[in-house]
C-alpha cells in the first residue's frame, strides 16, 4: 500500500521527487524477501535495484544539471545504506543482496554519476561493494616493465589465450568502475596541468594539493589491470549483452586514454621529470596490448567497437611516437611504434573498413613524414631516410586501400583520395633529398621518378588538355609542383648523370604503370630535356638529354602530334634524318591532336634552323661559312615571326596586361634556357638536396584559351604568341655570340635586332629586351653607327624607367655601363660619368648567391666578373674622353684580366673533347711571374722575350665549347684586341705583340678563322709601322686567305692596311687601286647593311642632322679617303684631292678621325707651300738652305708687296693652323708617329715663317720646346702608366669597381695612405711621382708657354737632335738657362750638293746608318770568331780587322760632325763669358764683311745694312775655331748669304768671291779668339742630349767636339725638369730637417743605415741595407745650396754588385774579385758572384742601394722583367757593363725602346750602359778606369764602421765625366771606347 502511494507521488512536483522516491524505495527494502530470482510476485533485491536503476537513470537522462546528478547519486547511496542496515538487522548474507545483473547495473550507474561529478571516493565505495559482492578480488596493479619491453613486438610475446573468466560481464563492469576512478583522477590531474600551462602562481597548500593529485592519478593508472580487462573482454559471450558490455568497456578505456594523453602531454612539456609521464606511457602501452589481444582472441563481431579500439590504439601509438623514452633512441622507438601500427591495421583488416585503415595508414605516414622532415632540418639525412621511406610506403598502401573502397563515392572518400594524392609527391621528394644527401643518387633518382608518377589524375588530365592547345612552357605554368620535381630531377642528373645513363626507361616505367597518357609522358620528358639544357656542356648530361629525347620521340606519335614532335630532342647520329622529318612536319596538313599548335610551327622550325647553325660549329674545323649560311636561313625564318612594332617602344600599357601578372613576381616558374650568356642569377639556385626550398610560382589566371569553350580553344593564337620565347631568344643569343666569335659582325647585328624585335612588348622578358638592346647598341658603336646606337639606348632606357615591370639589378647595371661607354665615346663625359655612378649604385643592390649548384655559382661568378670588366671598359672610355690614355690602358688591362678570369670560370664547367697539353705560362707575358732557372751565358734571352718550351694554349683549348664559352671568348677577344690597339697607338710594340699573339691563340682555340685573320692583320699593321714591309705583306696575305667571308669589316681592314703598305713603299699606283676598290666595297657594304636593317623595322628613326653622313665604319672610310686625297695631291690632281677632302669633311667622325683629317690638311698645306717655294725666285732654295731660329731681321720689317710671298704666307698659316688643331685633338694615345711628324712639320713651318721674316722669340721658343719634347714620346706615355703601378695596392682586387672620383687622379695619390702609414722617404717619392703624373697628364701636345729652366744649373745645356722621316733634314736646338733658345734646320746633304758630288758619294744619313750597322755587325762577327783564332798570324789578322773597324768608326764620327753639322757644330760648344759689347763687335765685323761682299757684287749696300744677325747666332758662331776647315767656313758663308736673300736682298752667287769671304770670316774669328779672356773652370759644364729615334743609335758623345766632355742622354727636356724637381724636393726636405747644417748633396736614395759587412759570396740582400738619407755635413767645408745646385751624391759604401751571373765570364770575375773583396772588407759592399740573382734580389738591390754594378751579359734582362724595373718607386744609380745594355731597339716609325728607358722610368738618376756589343777585356779596362777616376778603391772609400760626421767628396768627377774621360783607356778607342754612354744626370760619390 505504502509503495503504491509513494509511486503515485512521482507524478507530483518534480522538485519533490527525491524525498518521495527515497521513502518508496525504503519501503520496498523493508518488504524485500530473499528468494530465488525466478520467483514471481515477491519483492527481491534485484527488483529493487532494477527499479532504482530505472528511476534514477530516467530522471538523470531528462536533466543533465549538476544538482540532478548529485540527487541521483545521493538516492543510490542512501538506498544502498538502507540495504546495508536491513541486511545487518536481518542478519542476511550480503551476497544475496549485492549480486546480480540489476545490482551491477545500479553500481555501474552509481559509478557513472560519481565519475561525472568527479567524486573518486564514491567510485571507490561503489567498487568496494562490487568487490564484496562478486567473486573478483580487489584489483592488483600490473607490474610495470622497463621501457624497452614496451617496444617488444607482439610476435615476440606469447599471445594470451582464453582462460574462461567466470562472470566476465561482472569483471568488465568492475573494470569499468576502475576505469571511471582512473578517469576521475586523470581529469583532476588534467585540471591542475592546465593551471601550470597558465603559469598561475600557487600557494604552498595548492602546490601540495597538485602533488597529491598527480600522485593519485599515477597510482590509479598503475593499479589498473588492463590484462584482466583483456581476459574478461575475450571471455564475453557472443550476444547482445556481451556486445553491450564490450562497448561499455571500450568507451571507458577511450575516456581514460584521451584524458591520459592530454594530461601527459601538458605535464611532460613543463615538468619532464614528473613520474606521471612514465605511468601514462605504461598504461598506453598496456592499452595497445589489450587491443592486440582483443582483435586476435575475441570471437564476437566487434562492430563499431573494432574501429574505436584500433583508432584509439593508433592514436596512442602516434602519441607515444612524439614522446621520447629514456634509454632508447628517439628514431628507434618511433619506428617500433609505426611498425606496430601497421600490424594493427593488418590485424584489423577483417573487422574494419578499407577507408578506415587507409586513414590510419595516412596518420602513420604523416607521423613518419613529419619526423623525417624534422631530422632533415637537423641535418640527419640518414635517419630522415628511415622515416621518409615508410612514409611513402604507408601513403601508397593507403591509396591502394582507398582505391579498393572506390565503391564508396562519398565526398569524404573523394577528398581523402585527393588529399593523399596531393601529399604523396612531397613525401617522395623528402626521400629523394635524403638519399641524395647520403650519396645514394640512384635511389634519389628513383624517388623523384616515383614522385613524378604519383601526381593526381585531375592534374594530369588538365595537363593533357593544356598540351593539346598550349605550348609546353605555358602548360607547365599551372603545374608548379610537378615542375619543381622535374627541376629537382634535372639538377640531380646534371650533378651526377650516371644515375640515369642508359636507363632512361626507369623514368618512363612508373608513369606508364600509373596509366599516364602518352602525351603527358612525352610532355614531361620534353620538359626534362629543356631543364637538362643547363648542364648540356657536360657530355654525360648531353647523352642523357639525347636518351630522354629519344624516349620522348618514341612515346609521341608523328601522326597524332606532329607539331609537338618538332620541338623534341635529337640524337647527333640521327640529326639529319630528324631534320628532314622536321622539314616535312612543318608543311604537314593533318596535324592530328596538334591542330591548335599550328601557329607555333614557324617558331619550332626557326629553332631547329638555329640549332643547325650552332651545330655546324662543332662539325667543321672551319665553321664560319657554314655557321653564316645556316644562320642566315634561321634569321630569314625568324623574320616571319617579327611584326612591325607599334608606334612606341615601351612595353604594353598596364591596361592590357593581365592583372595577375601585375601581382606576380618577376621570376617565372619556367627556368630560362641556359643558352643565355653573361646573365646574372637573380635568386639562389635551389639544391636538389633541399626539399623545403621549392619554386614559389604564383597561380596565374587561366588563359583565355583554357577558360573558353573547346571551339575557341582551338582558335589560332595571335601572331605574337610563342611556345617558349625565352628559349627561342636564347638560341638567337647563342647564335649571335657564335657569329660575333666568328667575326661575322654584321650577321650578329642582324640576329640581335631580330631578337630585340621578338622581345619587344614582352613584359615577362623585359630583362632580355634590355640586355639585347645594350649589346646591339654596343655593336652599332663598333660599326660607327652612333645615332642608331643612341636610339636603341634611349628606347631601352625608357623601358627601364617607365615600365611597371621591375628590371633586374644585374641587367640594369650592365646596361648603364654600356650606355656610359657609348656616351664617353661621343665625348659626353658628364653624362657618361653619371651613368657610371648609376651603375655602381645599382650593382650594390645585387644579391650574391649563398648556396647553389656548381653551374649556378660559376655563372654567377662569371657574371660578376663580366660586370666588373664592363665597368673597367666604361671607365677606360671616360679616361680617353678626358685625354688620360695611360689610365685608360690600365682599365683595359683590368678588363682583360677580368674577362680572362671569366673565361677560365666558364671553361671549368665545359667538357673536354681531347686531352690538351698542359698549359704553360708564356714567359713572353710581361705580367707573368718568372721562374728561376739555370742561365746559359750571353745567348740567354731576356725574360720579356723568352719563348715557352711548349706551345702556349688557351683555356678554351680542348674544350667542348657552347654558348657560355662563346660569349666569354668573344668578350675576351674584344678586350684583347682593344688592349692591343691601345698599346699600338701608344707605341708599345712588345705589349702590342704580346696581346695580338694572345688573340691569335684564343682565336685558334675557338676555331675562329676571321678572328685569326684579324690578329694577323693587326700584326701586319704593326709590322708595317715597324717598317718590316715584306713581313707585313706576307701576314696580310695570310690574313686575307683566312677570311671565309669575302665581304665584311675585317676584309675592309685588311685592304686598308694593304693600301697603307703600298703607299709607304711608294707603290702609288697599287695603293690608289686598293684604296679605290676598298672605298667601293665599303660603300656597297654600307648599302647592304642599310637594306638588311630595313627588313626588321625599327620603332622610329632619328633623322641625320646637318647633312652629316654616318656611314658604316666611318673611321676606316675617313682614313681611306684621306689617303686617296693625299695620293691625288702628290700626283698633281688637286681637284680630285679637294673633292675627296670635301667628302671627308661630311663624315660624322670621332675626335681621332677629326685629328687625322686636320693632320692631313696640314700635310697638304705644307706640300702646297713647298710647291710654291719652287716657283718663287727668292724662296726656291729655301728647302736646301740652312735655316736658323732666330735668324735675323731688318731694323724695320717692310710690308710684303709680292703676291707670291703673301700667298705662301697664307698657305703656311693655314698649314700651321691645321697642324696645331691636329695636335690639340691628338691625345696621348694617338699614333706616336703622327704626333711626332706633326710636331716636326710644325717646327719646319716655324722655320719657314722665320725665313719669311715672320719669326719671333715666341716662335723660336715654341719650335725649340717642340723639338726638345718630341723625342721618346712613347717613353713618357709608358711612364705615366708605370707611375700608377709604383705604389699600387698589393691586395687590390679587380672585382672592385674603380670609383668615379678616381678619374684623373693617380693611383699613387696620398689618399691611399696617411702620413703615419709610411716613412718620410716613401711619402716624398709618392708625392713626387704623383706631381709628375699630374703635370704630364695635363700637358698639351704643343707647349703653351716656354719651358721653365730656372731650376736648371746655368752650366747645363740641353741639345735636341731630330731628323725628318725622309732623312734629309736635321733639326738641332739648344736650351740653356739665361740664354735664348737656338734652332738650326740643317739639310744633311747641303755641302755635297753644293760641291756637285755624285749621289753615291754623298755622306747621307742613310749612308751613316748603314755604315754603323755594318761596323757593329762586323765587330760582332769578329768577336764571335775570336774563339777560332789560335796562331800568331791569325791573331795579327784578327787585331788588324778590329783596328780597321775602330778606324771606320772614328771616320764615321768625323764625317757626322763635318758633313752634317759643319760650322753649326758650335751649337754644342760651351758658352763662354763674352760680354755683350764683344759679341756686338763681332757681329758688326761679320756684317761689314758680308755687306762689302754684296756691295761689290752690285747689291744695294744700304738695303743690306738693314739686316741684323740675331745675337744667339753670333754667340753660337763666336765659339767657332779660326782654324776650322775651309768647307765649314764656306758653309757658314752660304748660311749668312741665305739670310740676306730671305730678307729680299738679291744675292748673285756667281759674282761673289766665296773664298775671300771665308778668309775674312776666319780673320774675324781669330780676332775674337785673341780678345777672349775666359778663365772660368768648365768642370760644372754638362751637356744633355735629347735624341730622336733616328739618331739614338749613333755615339754622339764621341764626335770630336764632344769627345771627353761631360755628355749624357735624356729622353726629353721635360724629363730633365722632372729630375731637377725631385732633387729640389729632396734638398728642401733635408734642409727643413736640419736647418743649421749645410747641404752639399741631394742623393736619390733615402733612409737607412750603412749596409752590414758582406762577402764576395752570394749572400741575400739584407733588410737593413736601406739607402742613405740626404747627406748633410757639419764637419766638411760648407757649400751653400742654391736654387740651381742639383748635384746628386751617392754613398760610396752603399754599393751592390752582380759579378759574372751567367758563370761564363771567368776572366771578368778573376779580374774584379780582388778589388771587390777589398771593397767588401773596407766599405761593406755586398753582392752576388758566380750565380744568377733572383728577380727579388735584383729588385731589392735597385730599390735599397745607392749604386748597383752589373758585370754580365746584356743589361740583366735575363734576371728581371722590364715592368719590375719600371714599377720601382726609386732606383739606384746603375752601371750595366754588359753588351748592348744601353741599346735602344729600332722600331721603324715608332719610338725606340730598351733597358735604358726602363731604368729612367724607375727614376734611376744615372745609368751607364753600352750601345753595342763589346769584348770583355776591353770593356773591363774602361770600367776599371771609371772606378779609378771615381776613387772607388780601398784607399779612398771610408771604413764601413766609421762614424759619419759629414760628407766628403770622393772624387771631383761625376760618373758622366769619369766615363767620357775613360774612353781613351781602351785599346779600341772608338769601337769599344765609344760604346759606353750615360743616361740621366751627373752623379757624384762621397
Amino acid at each position: 500500500m505504502l509503495y503504491r502511494h509513494i509511486s503515485a507521488a512521482s507524478h507530483l512536483d518534480p522538485s519533490d521527487w527525491s524525498h518521495a522516491k527515497r521513502l518508496g524505495l525504503a519501503a520496498l527494502v523493508i518488504g524485500v524477501e530473499i528468494m530465488p530470482d525466478d520467483a514471481t510476485g515477491k519483492v527481491t533485491p534485484s527488483s529493487i535495484w532494477d527499479l532504482s536503476h530505472r528511476i534514477v537513470s530516467d530522471r538523470v537522462s531528462k536533466s543533465d544539471q549538476a544538482r540532478t546528478l548529485e540527487e541521483g547519486e545521493e538516492i543510490i547511496a542512501w538506498l544502498v545504506g538502507w540495504a546495508e542496515t536491513a541486511i545487518s538487522e536481518r542478519k542476511e548474507e550480503r551476497s544475496k543482496w549485492f549480486d546480480g545483473k540489476a545490482w551491477l547495473a545500479l553500481m555501474d550507474l552509481w559509478i557513472g554519476l560519481a565519475r561525472r561529478l568527479n567524486k573518486s571516493d564514491v567510485i571507490d565505495k561503489a567498487l568496494s561493494y562490487m568487490t564484496a559482492s562478486t567473486s573478483l578480488g580487489p584489483s592488483t596493479p600490473k607490474s610495470s616493465t622497463p621501457p624497452p619491453s614496451l617496444m617488444s613486438r607482439p610476435s615476440e610475446r606469447s599471445l594470451k589465450s582464453k582462460r574462461g573468466v567466470k562472470k566476465p560481464e561482472e569483471q568488465v563492469v568492475k573494470m569499468c568502475g576502475d576505469l571511471a576512478r582512473v578517469n576521475v583522477c586523470v581529469e583532476k590531474c588534467l585540471g591542475k596541468s592546465l593551471l601550470v600551462l597558465r603559469r598561475t602562481r600557487l600557494t604552498l597548500t595548492e602546490s601540495n594539493s597538485d602533488t597529491l593529485a598527480f600522485a593519485a592519478a599515477e597510482s590509479s593508472l598503475r593499479s589498473t589491470d588492463l590484462d584482466a580487462l583483456s581476459e574478461a573482454l575475450t571471455s564475453l559471450p557472443n550476444n547482445e549483452d556481451g556486445k553491450a558490455c564490450l562497448s561499455k568497456a571500450v568507451r571507458g578505456v577511450e575516456r581514460v586514454r584521451r584524458g591520459c594523453v592530454q594530461a601527459m602531454e601538458a605535464v611532460t612539456k613543463h615538468d619532464p621529470a614528473s613520474s606521471f609521464g612514465p605511468a601514462a606511457v605504461q598504461w598506453l602501452t598496456n592499452l595497445i596490448e589489450l587491443v592486440e589481444d582483443v582483435l586476435q582472441n575475441i570471437d564476437m563481431d566487434l562492430g563499431s567497437s573494432a574501429f574505436d579500439l584500433v583508432a584509439g590504439a593508433i592514436a596512442s601509438l602516434t602519441t607515444l611516437a612524439r614522446l621520447p623514452l629514456p634509454g632508447l633512441s628517439e628514431s628507434s622507438h618511433i619506428l617500433a611504434h609505426l611498425d606496430r601500427g601497421t600490424r594493427l591495421c593488418q590485424v584489423s583488416s577483417g573487422r574494419t573498413s578499407s577507408a578506415d585503415r587507409a586513414d590510419w595508414l595516412r596518420c602513420l605516414s604523416v607521423v613518419a613524414f613529419n619526423h623525417g622532415a624534422k631530422l632533415w632540418k637537423e641535418g640527419k639525412a640518414a635517419n630522415a631516410a628511415r622515416f621518409a621511406a615508410p612514409s611513402c610506403e604507408y601513403a601508397e598502401a593507403a591509396l591502394r586501400l582507398l582505391e579498393e573502397s572506390s565503391e564508396d563515392d562519398s565526398d569524404s572518400n573523394l577528398l581523402a583520395v585527393k588529399a593523399m594524392r596531393d601529399q604523396l609527391p612531397k613525401r617522395y621528394e623528402l626521400l629523394a633529398a635524403c638519399h641524395q644527401k647520403c650519396g645514394d643518387t640512384k635511389a634519389a633518382c628513383n624517388a623523384l621518378a616515383s614522385a613524378i608518377a604519383s601526381f593526381p589524375a585531375s592534374i594530369l588530365e588538365a595537363f593533357s588538355e593544356s598540351l593539346a592547345s598550349l605550348p609546353l612552357a605555358a602548360a607547365f605554368r599551372s603545374l608548379g609542383d610537378l615542375d619543381a620535381v622535374l627541376v629537382r630531377l634535372s639538377s640531380l642528373i646534371i650533378s651526377d648523370p650516371t644515375v640515369i645513363r642508359d636507363d632512361v626507361r626507369r623514368l618512363v616505367a612508373p608513369m606508364e604503370s600509373k596509366g599516364y597518357k602518352p602525351d603527358v609522358v612525352a610532355g614531361i620528358l620534353e620538359r626534362l630535356v629543356t631543364l637538362l639544357d643547363e648542364g648540356a656542356h657536360k657530355p654525360e648530361v648531353a647523352a642523357v638529354m639525347l636518351e630522354v629525347g629519344e624516349c620522348c620521340l618514341a612515346v609521341g606519335s608523328a601522326r597524332e602530334t606532329p607539331v609537338r614532335r618538332l620541338s623534341s630532342g635529337q640524337r647527333p647520329e640521327r640529326f639529319d634524318d630528324l631534320f628532314d622529318e622536321a622539314s616535312q612536319l612543318v608543311s604537314a596538313e593533318n596535324l592530328g591532336l596538334d591542330s591548335a599548335l599550328a601557329p607555333y610551327r614557324c617558331e619550332y622550325h626557326a629553332a631547329i634552323l638555329l640549332i643547325c647553325a650552332i651545330r655546324a660549329y662543332h662539325l667543321e674545323s672551319e665553321a664560319a661559312k657554314s655557321v653564316f649560311q645556316l644562320g642566315a636561313q634561321a634569321l630569314e625564318q625568324l623574320r616571319k615571326l617579327v611584326l612591325p612594332p607599334p608606334a612606341q617602344e615601351l612595353p604594353a600599357s598596364p591596361k592590357l596586361v593581365d592583372q595577375s601578372k601585375k601581382r606576380a613576381p618577376v621570376k617565372t616558374a619556367v627556368p630560362k634556357t641556359p643558352a643565355r650568356t653573361g646573365r646574372a642569377i637573380k635568386t639562389p639556385a635551389r639544391r636538389v638536396s633541399d626539399p623545403k626550398v621549392q619554386p614559389k610560382t604564383p597561380a596565374p589566371k587561366m588563359r583565355k584559351e583554357l577558360s573558353a569553350p573547346a571551339k575557341r580553344r582551338s582558335s589560332l593564337p595571335t601572331a605574337n604568341s610563342f611556345d617558349d620565347l625565352g628559349k627561342l631568344t636564347g638560341y638567337i643569343e647563342s647564335l649571335a655570340s657564335l657569329l660575333g666569335l666568328m667575326g661575322l659582325v654584321l650577321a650578329k647585328v642582324e640576329a640581335l635586332k631580330i631578337m630585340r624585335a621578338l622581345l619587344r612588348h614582352k613584359e615577362d622578358l623585359l630583362d632580355d629586351f634590355v640586355r639585347s638592346s645594350g649589346i646591339l647598341a654596343t655593336e652599332y658603336c663598333k660599326l660607327g653607327k652612333q645615332r642608331r646606337a643612341g636610339t636603341v639606348f634611349q628606347q631601352a632606357m625608357r623601358c627601364v624607367k617607365e615600365s611597371q615591370r621591375h628590371v633586374g639589378e644585374t641587367v640594369k647595371a650592365e646596361f648603364h655601363l654600356r650606355y656610359s661607354a657609348y656616351l664617353a665615346q661621343n665625348e659626353r663625359v658628364d653624362e657618361a660619368t653619371e651613368e657610371y655612378r648609376e651603375a655602381m649604385n645599382v650593382s650594390k643592390e645585387i644579391q650574391q648567391l649563398k648556396t647553389a649548384s656548381l653551374t649556378a655559382r660559376v655563372l654567377e661568378k662569371s657574371s660578376q666578373l663580366e660586370r666588373a670588366a664592363l665597368a673597367r671598359i666604361a671607365m677606360a672610355h671616360i679616361c680617353v674622353a678626358q685625354r688620360q690614355t695611360s689610365a685608360s690602358i690600365l682599365h683595359l688591362s683590368g678588363a682583360f684580366r677580368l674577362f680572362s678570369r671569366a673565361a677560365d670560370m666558364v671553361c671549368r664547367i665545359a667538357s673536354t673533347k681531347t686531352k690538351a697539353s698542359p698549359t704553360s705560362k708564356d714567359s713572353d707575358d710581361p705580367f707573368s711571374a718568372p721562374s728561376l732557372r739555370t742561365l746559359v751565358g750571353q745567348d740567354e734571352p731576356a725574360k720579356d722575350d723568352t719563348q715557352a718550351a711548349n706551345r702556349q694554349v688557351s683555356v678554351f683549348t680542348g674544350k667542348y665549347l657552347c654558348s657560355l664559352q662563346w660569349h666569354a671568348a668573344e668578350n675576351l677577344l674584344s678586350a684583347t684586341f682593344d688592349l692591343a690597339a691601345a698599346f699600338a697607338q701608344r707605341g708599345s710594340v712588345r705589349d702590342c705583340e704580346y696581346f695580338l699573339k694572345q688573340a691569335g691563340v684564343i682565336a685558334s682555340a675557338v676555331k675562329s678563322g676571321v678572328m685569326q685573320s684579324r690578329a694577323e692583320a693587326r700584326s701586319a699593321e704593326l709590322e708595317y709601322r715597324l717598317r718590316k714591309y715584306e713581313a707585313s705583306v706576307q701576314r696580310l696575305g695570310e690574313a686575307s686567305n683566312g677570311l671565309t667571308i669575302s665581304m665584311g669589316p675585317d676584309a675592309i681592314d685588311i685592304k686598308r692596311i694593304q693600301g697603307d703598305v703600298f703607299s709607304r713603299q711608294e707603290m702609288i699606283e697599287e695603293a690608289g687601286q686598293i684604296f679605290e676598290i676598298t672605298t667601293k666595297e665599303l660603300v656597297g657594304l654600307d648599302e647592304a647593311f642599310v637594306a638588311t636593317e630595313a627588313l626588321v623595322p625599327s620603332p622610329r628613326k632619328v633623322a641625320a642632322a646637318n647633312n652629316i653622313k654616318e656611314p658604316l665604319l666611318p673611321s676606316a672610310l675617313a682614313h681611306i679617303l684621306g689617303q686617296q686625297a693625299w695620293l691625288y695631291r702628290e700626283a698633281g690632281f688637286k681637284d680630285d684631292s679637294d673633292a675627296l677632302m670635301t667628302e671627308l669633311a661630311k663624315l660624322a667622325a670621332s675626335a681621332a678621325s677629326k685629328a687625322e683629317e686636320m693632320y692631313l690638311q696640314g700635310r697638304i698645306g705644307l706640300h702646297e707651300a713647298l710647291e710654291q717655294f719652287k716657283a718663287d725666285l727668292f724662296m726656291s732654295s729655301l728647302t736646301e738652305s740652312t735655316i736658323a731660329m732666330p735668324m735675323g731681321s731688318p731694323a724695320k720689317r717692310p710690308k710684303e708687296r709680292l703676291s707670291s710671298r703673301i700667298k705662301i704666307q697664307n698657305v703656311l698659316e693655314r698649314a700651321e693652323f691645321s697642324f696645331r688643331s691636329a695636335l690639340e685633338l691628338f691625345t696621348d694615345g694617338a699614333p706616336v708617329e703622327d704626333v711626332r711628324q706633326a710636331r716636326l712639320n710644325l717646327a719646319l713651318l716655324h722655320a719657314f715663317q722665320t725665313s719669311l721674316q715672320h719669326g719671333s722669340d715666341t716662335v723660336t721658343a715654341t719650335a725649340a720646346d717642340i723639338l726638345a719634347s718630341n723625342a721618346s714620346m712613347t717613353f713618357h706615355r709608358e711612364r705615366l702608366e708605370a707611375i700608377d703601378c709604383k705604389f699600387a695596392e698589393v691586395d687590390h682586387d679587380d672585382l672592385k669597381w674603380p670609383s668615379v672620383s678616381d678619374i684623373g687622379t693617380s693611383i699613387v695619390s696620398l689618399e691611399h695612405g696617411s702620413d703615419t702609414d709610411m716613412e718620410d722617404d716613401q711619402l716624398q717619392f709618392r708625392t713626387y711621382w704623383s706631381s709628375i703624373k699630374s703635370r704630364h697628364v695635363a700637358a698639351h701636345s704643343i707647349p703653351t708657354e716656354p719651358l721653365d729652366l730656372s731650376g736648371v744649373p746655368p752650366d747645363w745645356a740641353v741639345i735636341s737632335i731630330n731628323v725628318t722621316e725622309d732623312h734629309n733634314t736635321m733639326f738641332i736646338s739648344r736650351h740653356q738657362r739665361n740664354h735664348q733658345p737656338l734652332v738650326f734646320c740643317l739639310p744633311l746633304d747641303r755641302q755635297g750638293r753644293r760641291e756637285g758630288e755624285d749621289e753615291a758619294d754623298l755622306f747621307t744619313f742613310d749612308t751613316a746608318v748603314h755604315e754603323l750597322e755594318d761596323i757593329i755587325r762586323s765587330s760582332n762577327d769578329s768577336a764571335r770568331n775570336a774563339k777560332n783564332v789560335e796562331t800568331r798570324e791569325q791573331k795579327a789578322a784578327w787585331w788588324e780587322e778590329r783596328y780597321g773597324l775602330d778606324k771606320r768608326m772614328e771616320e764615321m764620327l768625323l764625317n757626322m760632325e763635318f758633313v752634317w753639322l759643319g760650322p753649326f757644330k758650335t751649337i754644342l760648344s760651351p758658352r763662354g763669358k763674352l760680354d755683350e759689347s764683344t759679341l756686338a763687335t763681332f757681329r758688326d765685323r761679320l756684317e761689314r764683311i758680308f755687306i762689302a761682299a754684296l756691295g761689290g757684287a752690285g747689291t744695294d749696300v744700304k738695303k743690306c745694312s738693314t739686316v741684323k744677325l740675331a745675337m744667339p747666332l753670333i754667340e753660337c758662331f763666336a765659339t767657332l775655331s779660326s782654324k776650322c776647315k775651309d768647307e765649314e767656313v764656306e758653309d757658314l758663308v752660304y748660311f749668312v748669304l741665305d739670310i740676306y736673300q730671305f730678307h729680299g736682298i738679291p744675292v748673285a752667287l756667281a759674282e761673289l768671291d766665296i773664298d775671300q769671304i771665308g778668309i775674312d770670316v776666319k780673320s774675324a774669328l781669330a780676332e775674337l779668339e785673341g780678345s777672349r779672356q775666359d778663365t772660368r773652370s768648365t768642370n760644372d759644364e754638362h751637356l744633355f742630349l735629347v735624341l730622336d729615334k733616328n739618331v739614338q743609335s749613333f755615339p754622339w758623345e764621341s764626335i770630336p767636339i764632344l769627345r771627353g766632355r761631360a755628355v749624357s742622354r735624356i729622353p726629353s727636356l721635360p724629363f730633365l725638369l722632372d729630375q731637377v724637381t725631385l732633387v729640389g724636393e729632396l734638398q728642401a726636405s733635408a734642409t727643413a730637417a736640419a736647418p743649421p747644417l749645410m747641404l752639399i748633396a741631394a742623393p736619390q736614395s733615402l733612409t737607412g743605415s750603412t749596409p752590414a759587412r758582406g762577402s764576395v759570396s752570394a749572400k741575400a740582400i739584407g733588410p737593413s741595407s736601406m739607402p742613405a738619407a740626404c747627406t748633410l755635413s757639419s764637419a766638411s767645408p760648407a757649400i751653400p745650396v742654391s736654387a740651381s745646385d742639383v748635384r746628386l751624391s751617392l754613398d760610396s759604401r752603399k754599393v751592390f754588385y752582380i759579378l759574372n751571373p751567367s758563370g761564363d765570364l771567368s776572366r771578368t770575375q778573376t779580374h774584379f774579385e780582388p778589388w771587390l773583396a777589398s771593397m767588401i772588407a773596407k766599405a761593406g759592399w755586398r753582392g752576388i758572384s758566380g750565380r744568377p740573382p733572383t728577380e727579388l734580389e735584383l729588385t731589392s738591390a735597385l730599390r735599397e742601394y745607392d749604386l748597383v754594378l752589373y758585370f754580365g751579359h746584356g743589361g740583366g734582362e735575363q734576371y728581371i722583367r722590364s715592368h719590375k724595373v719600371r714599377h720601382l718607386a726609386r732606383c739606384a744609380t746603375t752601371m750595366l757593363w754588359g753588351c748592348s745594355s744601353g741599346h735602344l731597339k729600332d722600331q721603324g716609325d715608332l719610338d725606340r725602346t730598351g733597358t735604358a728607358w726602363n731604368y729612367m722610368m724607375a727614376g734611376c738618376p744615372s745609368l751607364v750602359a753600352n750601345l753595342w756589343d763589346v769584348t770583355d777585356r776591353d770593356i773591363d779596362r774602361l770600367s776599371e778606369a771609371v772606378f779609378h777616376k771615381l776613387h772607388l778603391d780601398a784607399s779612398h772609400v771610408p771604413d764601413v764602421n766609421a762614424k759619419t760626421l759629414g760628407v766628403v767628396p770622393l772624387s771631383e768627377l761625376s760618373t758622366v765625366q769619369a766615363v767620357n774621360a775613360s774612353r781613351e783607356d781602351c785599346k779600341l778607342k772608338y769601337l769599344t771606347g765609344a760604346a759606353p754612354v750615360v743616361y740621366g744626370l751627373p752623379v757624384y760619390l762621397h
